[in-house]
């Protein structure tokens, strides 16, 4: 079922869980265009909707499961610490009840990370002057690069600085945290500035989303399977988003003559209706690309480990502004399907964390337009 698949994303955006900012969009070129769909209901998807005044849940039940239908009641205006509504799904028969909130599990932070004691952090170092985690300093030794501090990485056993724009390198974490490895040959690369690399141009990280970092359109065509390919211009929908959908065949997009795919998934919502996944070129991924470019060309992660330059744990712990904005609209776009027709108890029981960063506003931002390639 197409509602089971999508369990994982419905946790992702209810918890404080740590993720990575990663930029993908699902696309594989296709050859045909498929009719659109013009229902609004997928009858694969469940419905999900404030449970009806007349109906009696067991008492305490905030999630209850009958006929497709996830039927909710927010534990958040309760007096007592009863306040959370674990979004496990109820379709095994059994209701959620309230209950006190979980403790965030948010997995040990990395160097430049925040933190409030010594234990919370992997290098079990917590500043006490700027309560941010500690790792190896230049020459420091180190087995993984998760012991470096920010500006290092580990090769040969000791913390050593990243390398400069136009230095060999085999991964992106040899490079500075703006920069990304493009390999040129088999074995090494040379450190480029994220995001600089114009329609035509040849990058290394084509990966089978065609996405890559590199691109300043991030969108690519994947030549090879090492991940070799072109840049082209960004992905755009042939119909509007957001777009209904009962397969992925209805979610189709072009760029430079050729036809793309997405993914259509259920959302959650009153209707059981799906949607089609965004490519980067709608405005939701317009809008990620953005924030996203803003962070590589800015230098904003370099208090960062190497490994995490892209995390959401890292990115909330710089000193931006806009860091919980880059958040939220990268959270926009990757779960573009779930957030739409949310009402008020699916914002409080599955969509929480979301709308907790941003509490409708990035929604109608998200109309707005950024263009920078």
């Amino acid at each position: 079922m197409l509602a089971n698949k999508l369990l994982p994303v419905f946790l992702v955006l209810t918890t404080l869980c740590a993720f990575q900012l990663t930029l993908t969009q699902q696309a594989q070129p296709v050859t045909s265009n498929p009719q659109s769909f013009l229902g609004q209901v997928n009858p694969s998807c469940s419905r999900y909707m404030c449970a009806p005044a007349g109906m009696n849940l067991a008492p305490n039940a905030c999630v209850h499961y009958e006929d497709s239908t996830y039927y909710l009641q927010s534990c958040s205006n309760r007096t007592d610490s009863l306040t959370y509504c674990s979004p496990t799904p109820a379709e095994n028969g059994y209701d959620s009840f309230c209950q006190a909130p979980p403790i965030a599990r948010e997995g040990l932070a990395w160097p430049g990370e925040k933190c409030t004691t010594n234990s919370t952090c992997i290098t079990n170092y917590c500043s006490e002057a700027n309560g941010l985690c500690v790792g190896a300093g230049l020459g420091g030794s180190c087995e993984s690069n998760a012991e470096c501090g920010a500006g290092l990485f580990c090769t040969g056993s000791q913390c050593t600085q990243q390398r400069a724009l136009g230095q060999t390198c085999t991964t992106d974490f040899d490079c500075a945290n703006s920069l990304g490895c493009n390999k040129t040959s088999l074995f090494y690369g040379v450190c480029l500035q994220y995001f600089s690399v114009p329609v035509g141009g040849r990058i290394s990280d084509c990966n089978g989303n065609s996405t890559s970092y590199l691109c300043t359109s991030g969108t690519c065509l994947q030549q090879s399977f090492n991940g070799a390919g072109i840049c082209i211009k960004p992905i755009t929908s042939t119909s509007q988003i957001p777009q209904y959908c009962q397969s992925d065949q209805t979610c189709v997009g072009t760029s430079t003559g050729q036809s793309f795919q997405s993914a259509c998934q259920c959302g959650i919502n009153p209707t059981g209706a799906s949607y089609c996944q965004p490519f980067l070129g709608d405005q939701a991924g317009r809008n990620w690309l953005y924030y996203l470019t803003q962070l590589a060309y800015l230098n904003a992660t370099q208090q960062c480990n190497t490994n995490r330059r892209f995390n959401s744990a890292c990115i909330n712990s710089l000193p931006i502004t806009w860091g919980k904005t880059a958040v939220a609209f990268s959270l926009l776009y990757q779960n573009y399907p779930q957030l739409q027709g949310n009402d008020n108890c699916i914002k409080a029981i599955y969509t929480a964390y979301y709308w907790s960063i941003s509490p409708g506003y990035w929604l109608a931002v998200s109309a707005a337009v950024f263009t920078f390639f």
